[in-house]
Order: C-alpha cells, then sequence, then structure tokens
C-alpha cells in the first residue's frame, strides 16, 4: 500500500475541521463524541506542529483556533479529497498523517 496508516491522523483531522471555528476543549469533545482528555492529547500534538493556536478566553478556559498552516493542511486534503472523487478521505487521512501523526 503506497500510504501509512498512522494512529490518531483521523481524529486529529476531525479536530482540525472543527477548528475551522475557534472553540474550547469541551466544545470540541461534545461535537466530535471524544473524551476531553483525548482532545488535551490531540490538540497538544497539533500544536506542536503549528496547527493549531492557544487562546486564553477567560480564567483557565482556552480556546483553539487553526493557524494559517492548520487552514493551508486543511484545504489541501479536501481538495485532494474532491479530486480522488470524494472516495479518498481514508487516503487523504494517510498523506496528512506523515505531518500530524507524530
Amino acid at each position: 500500500e503506497l500510504f501509512i496508516r498512522m494512529k490518531g491522523a483521523k481524529t486529529r483531522l476531525s479536530l482540525l475541521d472543527a477548528l475551522v471555528t475557534p472553540k474550547d476543549r469541551m466544545q470540541l469533545a461534545q461535537e466530535l463524541g471524544l473524551d476531553w482528555k483525548a482532545i488535551d492529547y490531540h490538540i497538544i500534538r497539533l500544536n506542536k506542529y503549528g496547527l493549531v493556536h492557544e487562546d486564553r478566553a477567560f480564567g483557565k478556559v482556552k480556546l483553539y483556533r487553526l493557524t494559517t498552516w492548520g487552514e493551508t493542511l486543511l484545504q489541501l486534503l479536501k481538495e485532494f479529497n474532491r479530486e480522488m472523487g470524494g472516495g479518498a478521505r481514508s487516503a487523504g487521512t494517510e498523506v496528512a498523517a506523515a505531518h500530524i501523526a507524530r
């Protein structure tokens, strides 16, 4: 197989897609049906590679948003998916995994 599957890539791509609008970890957890601890784990990874940015909203609540690089990557993956006829969601996930699943 041409692409390598990496654990967590699909979840991280879902997070990127959800962060088109800035959200806190509880909003992300509800939207994606994940535990907030899982959200924290993946957000740390995405932040490490410069795909998301953390903003303090109020008190201890942090809002997360896509960086320019995160927006660009998400757009490229959506275009790739469209060009592949919409059936390449997993292939797109695997391509992105090289950058976001480390």
